[in-house]
């Protein structure tokens, strides 16, 4: 009878509501809990303290900090001081991962031994007002709402509330992966000379970017790095780029006029899809294809321009719903051009 009372006490706790700030609760799963949430062993305790969700991984020596509850974590307001330590069993744990984001909070302070920043950084929902890392970390630092690698050399994540202009620091040789991906606010990003890489998805759905210079310094772009820009009116490209990815100014419904660098060798399908602003385009020397649905829906479009080398290698539904265009002037060696009514161009088949 005294063990069935004791284990109703304990029953009770848990179901009882966040604990009052600086108080530890420790949280066991059920057996759906545990079929929905990180899979690393059953086992693994969940502690709760100070509002947030804490999985201390007890044989590898770390906590990380998670969330069951989206819906509670948009909710977490003003300062998130995440501690160095959880305590587990009379054992302190260092945290070092943080595995969800703080959409409403005034500022995430991240302690000295977390070394993975997954969803705070490269999940979407980044729109934490600012960032404040320790300065002892030794694989993160930070600047304002901005969170770079230890040494300003790579531009890892800026904050979706970010608004007005964004001027990259000198330093930065890497703008990663969505570095700034659904910042609806920004006006425009200045990218210096230093920058060698541009990642995949890195001004995606930026849709109040106007204009964008990307420098002479930048070797490749991702995929999809402009896709969505709806406001964008204006790129500079620099003249010669080792490699351009897919789907790059899908839904660019602004861009007017674009001339492509030297280096591209392919423009992959939905490359410029629904750019219904669009209504010239010069197409470099070294261009060796064009995918189908490549100009989709490209509503404005009147002036194409390609190389010799491009005819017989443009698939058929590159120029779909472009109604009007109406033919392609071709460049052929030593300065000549032609006009070639569309009707003319022998397409390739798409699926070769």
């Amino acid at each position: 009878m005294k063990h069935r009372i004791i284990t109703s006490v304990i029953a009770l706790s848990l179901l009882a509501t966040a604990p009052a700030w600086g108080q530890t609760t420790i949280i066991r799963r059920s057996k759906k809990t545990q079929a929905t949430t990180n899979p690393i062993s059953p086992d693994i305790p969940r502690i709760q303290k100070n509002g947030l969700t804490y999985e201390v991984v007890y044989f590898n020596n770390f906590a990380a900090v998670v969330s069951d509850d989206e819906l509670s974590n948009r909710k977490m307001t003003g300062v998130i001081d995440i501690p160095e330590y959880i305590q587990y069993k009379g054992r302190n744990y260092p945290v070092t991962r943080i595995q969800c984001s703080f959409p409403a909070a005034n500022k995430v302070k991240v302690p000295a031994q977390v070394e993975s920043l997954w969803q705070m950084c490269e999940g979407y929902g980044a729109s934490w007002k600012s960032v404040e890392i320790d300065s002892r970390n030794i694989h993160f630092s930070s600047l304002g709402n901005a969170i770079f690698d230890k040494n300003f050399t790579k531009l890892i994540r800026v904050s979706e509330k970010a608004d007005g202009t964004f001027e990259i620091p000198s330093d930065v040789v890497t703008i990663g992966e969505h570095a700034f991906s659904f910042c609806e606010d920004l006006d425009a990003i200045i990218v210096p000379s230093s920058v060698k890489v541009v990642g995949r998805e890195a001004f995606k759905c930026c849709y109040s970017l106007r204009a964008i210079s990307i420098p002479a310094s930048v070797e490749a772009i991702g995929d999809e790095v402009f896709y969505g820009d709806s406001s964008l009116v204006s790129i500079d490209l620099p003249k010669r780029i080792k490699k351009m990815g897919s789907n790059m100014f899908r839904g660019c419904s602004k861009l007017r006029t674009i001339r492509l660098p030297e280096g591209i060798r392919s423009i992959s399908g939905y490359y410029f899809s629904e750019c219904k602003s669009l209504s010239s385009v010069y197409l470099p020397d070294g261009l060796e294809s064009i995918l189908n649905y490549a100009f989709y829906r490209c509503e404005s479009l009147k002036e194409v321009s390609i190389p010799s080398s491009l005819i017989g290698n443009i698939e058929e539904g590159a120029f779909d719903f472009c109604d009007k265009l109406k033919s392609l002037t071709v460049r052929y060696p030593g300065g000549t051009t032609k006009i070639v009514p569309l009707k003319e161009i022998p397409f390739k088949a798409r699926w070769n």
